[in-house]
C-alpha cells in the first residue's frame, strides 16, 4: 500500500460512523484519545489502547488489515499482531476479558440499535406502499431473512 493508498484508507475508514464509534468507545474505556494513540508512544498503555482499536475494527468491520492498520500509522502485520495478542490476554488475565466484555457490550448495542432503526424505517416505507397483507409479509420475511 503506498503513501497516499494508506491516507485515503485512513480517510475513508475515520469518515465511518462504525469505525469512529468503535474508537470512541475503547478511547472511553482506556483513557487516550485518537490523537493519543497515533503517536509513536510504546507506552504500554497507549499499545495496548491501539491494540484494542485494531482488535476491533478487524472483528466488527470488513475493512483489510492494511486499511484498519492505515489509521494508526501501522501495518497489517502489526494489526495481525495485535489481534492476536489482545486474543491471547482475553483469555490469560481477567482484566482485559473484563475490558472486552465491556466494549464487546457496547458495540453489540450499537449494532442492534442501528439495525433497530433500519427495521423501523423499513416497516415504515412497506407500511406507504399499496400491497396487499400477503405481499407486506413476504417483504418483511424478505428483510428479515436478508439479514
Amino acid at each position: 500500500m503506498t503513501l497516499q493508498d494508506s491516507e485515503n484508507a485512513r480517510n475513508v475508514l475515520l469518515g465511518d460512523e462504525f469505525v469512529t464509534t468503535i474508537i470512541s468507545l475503547v478511547s472511553n474505556q482506556t483513557g487516550l484519545s485518537l490523537e493519543e494513540l497515533l503517536e509513536r508512544n510504546r507506552k504500554r498503555r497507549f499499545v495496548f489502547a491501539r491494540q484494542l482499536n485494531m482488535f476491533f475494527l478487524a472483528r466488527h468491520t470488513p475493512y483489510s488489515l492494511a486499511e484498519i492498520g492505515s489509521v494508526f500509522h501501522r501495518d497489517h502485520s502489526t494489526v495481525i499482531y495485535a489481534r492476536d495478542t489482545i486474543k491471547s490476554d482475553i483469555q490469560r488475565y481477567n482484566s482485559v476479558r473484563t475490558v472486552f466484555e465491556s466494549i464487546e457490550e457496547k458495540v453489540d448495542m450499537y449494532r442492534r440499535s442501528r439495525e433497530d432503526t433500519k427495521y423501523s424505517v423499513f416497516k415504515e416505507v412497506l407500511e406507504l406502499c399499496e400491497v396487499s397483507d400477503e405481499e407486506r409479509k413476504s417483504w418483511t420475511e424478505r428483510y428479515l431473512n436478508a439479514k
